[in-house]
């Protein structure tokens, strides 16, 4: 990018706005200073930071967050704004996505979001806090399968997901696979999986920082965790958790 500089992208929510509506754009200084220069007549009340993510490639990263919350449906308000109708809790995931991919990344959240992350805290201690404190919740499995593939796994409350010991993982990877989750996947199989009769299977349980990268771990493609895991009764995490 030439730029080696860092700067952030950023979610932004307002009181002033609908219940899941959220700014998100990104910015070469600190978010509190664009917060305040957003504070204008144009809107009632000051924004509020919800959460922020700092790298060097922080327009890159603006880009994959934007592409990531559109992949599906087109939740941006107007096309030629950066507001999204979007929980940011959901948000918060997607920057957790993007950060997978980026080797600088670092995400920090200001506000307290029910899955239990307070102001400073990362996603790191919040993980290593909720694996240890979390018995495996048997009545909340959630089912990944294919006809090369059988997974089982169950949501944190951080947002994470954990990939159960002895899943089985589809073979090869497909063209729909980002290039950058490529390598992750091959050092996954290389370092957390046993190969029987061709088969690779996972040797101890996996955390994974979300749904979606969980499912692509399993399956070699890009996918959305939150329809494509299932539990016994076929309902979606989305369904369980979100509605």
């Amino acid at each position: 990018m030439g730029n080696e500089e860092k700067g952030y992208v950023y979610i932004l929510t307002n009181p002033a706005f609908r219940e899941n509506w959220v700014k998100i754009g990104k910015s070469s200084r600190p978010v509190n200073v664009r917060s305040k220069e957003l504070d204008n007549t144009a809107v009632p009340l000051p924004f509020e930071i919800y959460a922020t993510m700092c790298t060097v490639k922080y327009a890159e990263a603006e880009k994959l967050v934007h592409k990531y919350i559109e992949r599906f449906t087109n939740l941006r308000i107007r096309n030629n704004r950066e507001f999204f109708n979007v929980k940011p809790e959901e948000a918060l995931e997607i920057f957790y996505d993007v950060q997978e991919l980026l080797d600088d990344a670092e995400i920090e959240v200001y506000q307290d979001v029910k899955k239990g992350y307070k102001q400073g805290t990362s996603k790191v201690q919040a993980k290593a806090k909720s694996k240890k404190e979390q018995a495996k919740p048997e009545e909340h499995i959630f089912y990944c399968k294919h006809k090369e593939s059988e997974a089982m796994g169950y949501l944190l409350e951080d947002g994470g997901f954990v990939i159960l010991a002895g899943s089985k993982l589809r073979s090869g990877i497909r063209p729909s696979l980002q290039a950058s989750l490529v390598g992750k996947r091959e050092r996954f199989i290389a370092e957390q999986c046993d190969i029987i009769s061709g088969q690779a299977i996972l040797r101890a349980d996996y955390v994974a920082s979300s749904p979606s990268i969980a499912g692509a771990l399993v399956l070699g493609r890009n996918t959305n965790g939150w329809t494509e895991w299932k539990n016994a009764k076929g309902k979606t995490l989305s369904e369980v958790y979100r509605k």
